[in-house]
């Protein structure tokens, strides 16, 4: 109930006595590091995670192998049953047959429920073992201590395989390192563990976009609204757009973006929302050959996203700033799967692939993330005029914009 209302360092104070009276029980350990987590104390999580982990995995270890004892238990009776029914078939006496099946269906039925009791022992053990390695993967992750969260998120993962949440921040990582079809194998297991869990349909969409399934993307997108309509972000709506026009559905896509242009103009200032559907909308002229507005887009998206990436002058004051920003303390969460802004790293494709951008707590930090989006918007921008140009026969003007297009990526 703390937790809930912010008021962390009572929340910390409140589980830390809670562990002192009970000092065996993991789950409070776990969510200590929780809230350390929050608070932003991320040695102080680590330790209260890997205690947590330290109470639990003798307690999984051991509740594995009492369900693995009273599986074989329950399959020898049932293999007793199994014989004494055939023994009882011979007997004369109907009473003596069913006394016989009786005891032994008995004994079944007791070692079963013994069996079922300890398989719900053994999942809370698996739950409380992967919320302590899930905890700390995505502190380290915090701490770009990338190799070791990703240790982590495996072990949570092993612990206990439907953990979606470890599957979702494998993907973006696997993603971060070019492994895109392991990255799609994640987000596949998520969306088969969790049908309607928003955050991978959003991620899988994006990255079925990237690697050039269109048809699967437009497919996601529809799951997507019909899931959280209310959630979606403009960069929901625009993929979905961009999904039609790669579908060869430009009226589709021209159509949808009318529809939804009140939702987009709502945060058309937010990670380079405006521009972007300006792009969209050249892209989607371009294929209708009306290029007369393919220019007028392009024209304004260009001016737009220069002005962007005119920084304020108080973050140009100082490259010591600038070298702090980068080094500095993120909230715990800030590279969770559901927050996929690693897909703009990988924008010189699509600048529509990616979700808003995370920031740091500093405007700096801010200003460095719009700059490093309006690179490949703006060599998009180029190749989009050059395709065009193109288009018309002026071949010169193609060129020169091409050029510009690959310097700018």
């Amino acid at each position: 109930a703390l937790q809930l209302q912010s008021r962390l360092e009572e929340a910390a104070a409140a589980l830390q006595l809670a562990m002192e009276l009970a000092p065996k029980v993991p789950g409070y350990a776990v969510s200590l590091g929780e809230v350390h987590a929050l608070r932003g104390k991320h040695e102080m999580a680590l330790s209260s995670f890997e205690k947590a982990s330290a109470l639990a995995t003798p307690l999984l270890e051991a509740s594995r192998a009492k369900v693995d004892s009273m599986e074989e238990a329950a399959a020898a009776a049932r293999r007793r049953r199994g014989r004494r029914e055939e023994e009882g078939s011979g007997l004369p006496s109907p009473n003596l047959k069913h006394a016989a099946m009786t005891e032994e269906a008995l004994e079944q039925a007791t070692l079963e429920a013994k069996t079922a009791e300890s398989a719900a022992e053994l999942d809370k053990w698996r739950q409380v073992v992967s919320a302590a390695a899930l905890g700390a993967g995505r502190v380290l992750l915090s701490l770009h201590r990338v190799d070791e969260a990703e240790r982590h998120f495996e072990a949570a993962m092993r612990a206990l395989p439907s953990c979606v949440e470890a599957r979702l921040e494998l993907a973006t990582l696997l993603f971060r390192r070019d492994a895109v079809a392991e990255a799609l194998d994640e987000l596949d297991s998520c969306v088969a563990l969790q049908p309607d869990l928003v955050a991978a349909r959003r991620q899988r969409a994006n990255l079925r976009f990237y690697v050039g399934q269109f048809a699967n993307a437009l497919e996601d997108s529809l799951v997507l609204e019909d899931l959280d309509g209310g959630a979606l972000r403009p960069t929901d709506w625009l993929l979905r757009a961009e999904a039609l026009l790669a579908t060869r559905r430009p009226h589709d896509a021209l159509a949808f973006l009318d529809d939804v242009k009140f939702h987009i103009d709502a945060e058309r200032d937010a990670d380079h929302v405006g521009s972007r559907l300006m792009i969209v909308r050249a892209e989607i002229f371009r294929a209708l050959q009306r290029y007369k507005d393919a220019f007028e887009q392009l024209d304004r998206a260009e001016a737009d996203l220069k002005r962007k990436q005119q920084p304020p002058a108080r973050c140009q004051s100082s490259s010591k700033l600038s070298k702090k920003s980068s080094a500095t303390e993120r909230r715990p969460d800030v590279l969770k799967a559901n927050d996929s802004a690693v897909l703009s790293k990988r924008a010189s494709r699509s600048g529509m692939l990616t979700e808003d951008a995370v920031p740091g707590d500093e405007d700096l930090g801010h200003v460095e993330t719009s700059l490093a989006t309006c690179a490949p918007l703006l060599g998009r921008l180029h190749e989009v005029r050059a395709g065009c140009l193109h288009e018309v026969r002026q071949y010169s003007a193609a060129l020169e914009e091409y050029s510009v297009a690959i310097g700018a990526r």
